[in-house]
């Protein structure tokens, strides 16, 4: 079974506090820099993320996810470009694959429709894959 998980993150020296309010959204995960969170980690920047649950399946369509998570974030569009340039933040729509090695399941399929396309570049932001392989 393969697994996703997508989300779109703000990264910089911010307080979460201030995008949420700006974006009228409530983060699924938010971090201060320098805060210690529950795993003992002690993150070097301030993140905001909006993200969908971790999707487990046979077939993946990336295509699909992405529309639906960007279709939740759409609303609040100029006020990801307004708070993203203010706060001088970067912004990363994540995509991360575990893909299981099985021969009979089938790749994820991949790619961006244009709407998505369309608002990483309004806001500014940039896309980074992980793909891990496991059995």
């Amino acid at each position: 079974m393969n697994k996703c998980l997508i989300y779109f993150k703000l990264t910089g020296d911010f307080d979460p506090n201030e995008v949420t309010e700006a974006v009228s959204l409530s983060p699924t995960s938010a971090s201060v820099r320098g805060s210690i969170n529950s795993i003992n980690v002690i993150p070097r920047t301030s993140i905001w993320e909006y993200g969908l649950d971790q999707i487990e399946a046979d077939n993946i369509d990336i295509y699909n996810l992405c529309s639906e998570l960007i279709s939740m974030l759409a609303v609040s569009r100029d006020e990801f470009k307004v708070i993203r340039q203010k706060l001088k933040l970067e912004a990363v729509l994540q995509i991360v694959l575990w893909i299981d090695c099985c021969d009979t399941l089938s790749l994820p399929s991949f790619g961006l429709e244009e709407e998505v396309v369309m608002f990483l570049a309004y806001v500014g932001a940039t896309v980074d894959v992980d793909l891990y392989k496991y059995s």
